[in-house]
């Protein structure tokens, strides 16, 4: 029988252990650069969120990455940022996920100020 290290040892879940450093680099790359959910992310690469969440900030088994803080909130919405939803959804008639694109906004946010707001 070959000698399996413990990254290779399969859990009941069917996936190895940890991530190899080529993996959870590119776990990091997907998040910063492409923009990713911890979700999406965890869907991928068929684990549990936690464990996405300790790659991304280096803790535990993934502390030889670095550690780092989590992302800072995104701001709350200008008063600005408001009329222009509001422009977009009336006037242009523009969807919910196309507003939330061209603000940089996760579509939830965009559709509260819709609802919260009687216009």
């Amino acid at each position: 029988m070959p000698f399996l290290s413990l990254l290779q040892v399969p859990t009941a879940g069917g996936r190895k252990r940890c991530f190899s450093q080529e993996e959870a680099k590119e776990i990091r790359r997907l998040y910063d650069e492409e923009n990713f959910s911890y979700r999406d992310l965890a869907k991928r690469y068929k684990c549990h969120i936690g464990t996405i969440n300790k790659v991304i900030l280096g803790r535990g088994a993934y502390s030889y990455l670095g550690a780092r803080s989590a992302k800072k909130k995104p701001k709350k919405l200008t008063d600005q940022e408001i009329l222009n939803i509001k422009r977009m959804y009336i006037r242009e008639d523009l969807l919910i996920p196309e507003i939330a694109q061209r603000l940089a906004r996760h579509p939830q946010t965009v559709r509260r100020v819709i609802e919260f707001y009687d216009w």
